[in-house]
């Protein structure tokens, strides 16, 4: 009972300091603003938070069927974006994923089948007599040439970090949004823009729980599907063609914002912002905020981290790999070239 009260409190007391930031910004024309992203996820953020908006006691009936109309199409739109993307990641998974990682394991076996002793002793004569064919396929794999497969990966890591980083602050700036004080005040207009300037209880829940949680989420299994997908590739020119698949699939929910959401809520939505609460602090332009810097840097760190413990202790696709090619590979690619 004391620690809901204490929660209660806090709630109470978070909420009337951003409520008395908002009063103050609007009073000096200050107003710290975070743009509503350009996709699926920021249509169904308007499109919820325009219908709650407008539903309530008082609504008439034609409000109350376009403020459902709103959010259902909203949660459409969530649902659409997720169905591909899930379906996408699964078939590759199951129809892909498998026969590529079977593929290089084998081809990892008889690599040690043929070229070592029983008792892990390598054969260099071996494998210089072994068949130019079987080289070239092997010293294709991407773990044969660490630093162009950790380049790659660390890339395709700050891409996803990127989605999840976005995912992280908007979540920040709707937990801080003031609460809902009466039907109709969470939207506001600005120079024509439309300000998210207040959020009640259920809306923020419906965003949150339907919108920035999936994503945060569908980030995640997207990221190491990708990197198992890059890790199994056979071929360095496919490695390349695959990080743009990859890019593909990451990019649905803007192909759905651009290809199938009317041009009025796309238009909407691009004039949409948040009131952000912690953006505030950084609106004078003469300020050096040397935190950003210290979390620029740990952005950098964080993507290079993850990719260095997926390639050295999570990648399954060779669990057994004895980081014995890269060495003959440089020396068989160099005498090819």
């Amino acid at each position: 009972k004391l620690l809901d009260e204490a929660r209660s409190a806090f709630f109470v007391h978070n909420s009337q300091h951003t409520e008395d930031d908002l009063d103050e910004a609007l009073r000096d024309g200050t107003v710290a603003k975070a743009p509503v992203p350009s996709d699926a996820y920021g249509v169904a953020i308007l499109c919820i938070t325009k219908g709650c908006n407008v539903l309530g006691k008082e609504a008439s009936h034609l409000e109350r069927a376009q403020g459902y109309s709103s959010v259902i199409f909203g949660l459409c739109v969530l649902l659409l974006n997720a169905a591909l993307q899930l379906w996408l990641l699964i078939y590759t998974r199951v129809n892909i994923l498998t026969l590529m990682v079977k593929q290089i394991r084998a081809t990892y076996e008889e690599f040690h089948d043929e070229l070592f002793t029983e008792d892990g002793t390598f054969l260099p004569a071996a494998w210089e007599a072994w068949e130019p064919e079987k080289k070239d396929v092997l010293c294709q794999f991407p773990l044969s040439s660490t630093c162009f497969f950790l380049s790659v990966l660390f890339i395709w890591s700050m891409v996803i970090l990127d989605d999840m980083r976005k995912s992280v602050l908007l979540f920040q700036d709707l937990i801080n949004l003031a609460p809902s004080l009466e039907r109709g005040d969470m939207l506001m207009v600005l120079d024509d823009d439309i300000m998210l300037a207040r959020m009640n209880r259920t809306t923020r829940a419906l965003v949150i729980g339907c919108a920035v949680v999936p994503k945060f989420l569908l980030g995640i299994i997207t990221w190491w599907i990708g990197c198992r997908w890059l890790a199994s590739t056979p071929a360095f020119a496919d490695l390349v063609l695959n990080s743009c698949a990859l890019g593909f699939i990451i990019n649905i929910d803007e192909c759905i914002f651009w290809a199938i959401v009317p041009q009025a809520i796309c238009m909407q939505t691009e004039k949409s912002s948040i009131f952000s609460k912690r953006l505030a602090a950084s609106m004078d332009p003469k300020e050096i905020k040397m935190f950003e810097f210290v979390r620029a840097a740990f952005n950098l760190l964080l993507a290079f981290c993850l990719t260095w413990m997926y390639v050295y202790h999570w990648q399954t696709v060779l669990p057994d790999y004895k980081w014995d090619i890269s060495p003959l590979c440089q020396t068989h690619h160099f005498h090819i070239v």
